[in-house]
């Protein structure tokens, strides 16, 4: 549960000495964790010590305003991309701000920050975009699929799966995020381990309510070739749950296989049509 979760979180705080401690004040878990910490917040809203301010996200990059506790305001900007990226930076940031760290010389430090790979990966550009991402819970699908429908595409194709011998109460989860975020959705195998990829996508689609925005494709190259082949100019293509593996693991057995280099391999071929 979220109430255990948090209580192993809260372990980082009671059980360990430490200088400074920053948490996401937005939060109500944060919220709780500041109050018996005395820990300092950031986020957006104004009874937060550290304060994000008009923030921008777009395919190339993001940047943002950060208020601090002496009523300073730095802007930051990276090539990291997604909104979730914005409170991932503005916290560590607050942290070392927090520790005593320059703040022009973290202004620097973000500004050549490299792309995580398989994290919000943007493999195609033209005629319509690619990204890959390693999101395979349901809390990490809608931080990934919100921070897509905020960059205001025609339309929005997901194509994920689930992991086989792991926890199956998250595949419906997972399949309403992906519907209540997604135009299309097109359900595939991840890494089925010893499971049948059918009855994963089974699992996946108790979570589903409009069956009509779905496809099932189990083969994870014929299913993003499929996306690809769909897709049209200003469209978003998200390709989750593998990230920067390079293999898929079924039955016993790891087969090479990475979604980035699958990508480029079928928009090749299909631009020779």
């Amino acid at each position: 549960t979220m109430e255990n979760y948090f209580l192993a979180k809260r372990l980082l705080f009671s059980e360990y000495t430490y200088k400074a401690g920053v948490v996401n004040g937005d939060d109500l878990y944060g919220r709780r964790l500041a109050k018996e910490f005395s820990l300092q917040s950031f986020g957006t809203e104004s009874d937060n010590d550290y304060r994000i301010l008009k923030k921008e996200v777009t395919l190339r990059g993001l940047s943002f305003e950060l208020s601090t506790p002496k009523g300073e305001v730095f802007r930051f900007s990276s090539n990291l991309r997604g909104e979730f990226q914005v409170f991932n930076l503005a916290g560590v940031i607050s942290l070392l701000l927090t520790l005593g760290f320059s703040a022009k010389e973290l202004q620097r430090v973000c500004q050549n920050l490299p792309q995580i790979p398989g994290r919000f990966e943007i493999v195609a550009e033209k005629p319509f975009t690619v990204i890959v991402d390693y999101a395979h819970t349901p809390d990490a699908m809608e931080k990934l699929l919100k921070a897509v429908v905020n960059l205001k595409p025609r339309r929005v194709i997901t194509v994920f799966g689930a992991g086989g011998n792991r926890d199956r109460n998250k595949r419906p989860l997972m399949g309403a995020v992906a519907e209540r975020f997604s135009d299309l959705v097109i359900l595939t195998s991840d890494n089925p381990r010893f499971e049948e990829p059918s009855e994963i996508i089974e699992d996946i689609l108790k979570g589903i309510g409009d069956r009509s925005k779905v496809k099932i494709q189990p083969d994870r190259k014929e299913a993003i070739n499929l996306a690809l082949k769909l897709a049209k100019e200003g469209d978003i293509v998200v390709i989750a749950g593998k990230g920067h593996e390079d293999y898929q693991e079924i039955k016993g057995v790891k087969y090479p296989f990475d979604d980035r280099k699958v990508v480029l391999e079928l928009l090749s071929n299909l631009q020779k049509g």
